[in-house]
């Protein structure tokens, strides 16, 4: 299996500008025009990097949020094969390449998508289904998938505002002449995101 391959990024950000605003009690009346769209490219900015942080193959939490398609590819056929991230909501198309570099779709009747209890879906070809041979070298086979939902969990939507509020008022690496401590556990970020971290088994 190799790494996976963002196909089409998400249509939107995982939270609005307008909610990061509210967050950071930011007022559109306080500031002209270019004053306000210089805020909101700054907080957009914030919520990708936040975003980005939490989702997709190098995401700590190792899923989508919203709704993105994926592609991932393997050297060979199994009668199942994993796909890496989650939750996946279709299989788009199954595809194989052949040693002459000729390209065929398997058909969507000879495989279903299984998914467990623990989430981790998996492409599962049919017993009756004979698997091509004369294939590729390497990544053979590639699997386009739709990963995410089309709404983000509210603990994880407020993990990414509390990370946008805090660099929006912190933006230096240090804060000089001024007491920080951290917000209690109940609401800290990290006690937010536990529950979606996904966990092997």
């Amino acid at each position: 299996m190799h790494r996976p391959v963002l196909v089409t990024p998400p249509a939107d950000l995982a939270v609005s500008i307008e909610e990061a605003m509210r967050q950071c009690r930011i007022s559109a009346d306080d500031y002209d025009p270019a004053g306000l769209t210089e805020i909101q490219q700054l907080l957009g900015a914030y919520i990708l990097a936040a975003t980005e942080l939490l989702d997709g193959w190098t995401g700590i939490l190792g899923r989508c949020l919203k709704t993105q398609v994926w592609r991932q590819d393997f050297d060979g056929f199994a009668r199942c094969l994993p796909l890496g991230l989650g939750p996946v909501s279709a299989v788009g198309s199954v595809t194989w390449r052949d040693s002459a570099g000729q390209v065929s779709t398997v058909a969507p009747s000879d495989y279903t998508l299984n998914t467990d209890g623990g989430g981790r879906s998996a492409v599962r070809f049919r017993n009756a289904w004979s698997m091509p041979g004369d294939l590729d070298e390497s990544a053979a086979v590639s699997v386009t998938y739709s990963a995410g939902s089309s709404s983000v969990p509210v603990p994880i939507q407020q993990a990414i505002l509390l990370s946008v509020g805090a660099w929006y008022e912190n933006r230096e690496e240090v804060v000089v002449g001024a007491t920080v401590s951290s917000l209690p556990a109940s609401v800290a970020v990290d006690r937010l995101l536990a529950p979606y971290r996904r966990v092997g088994l």
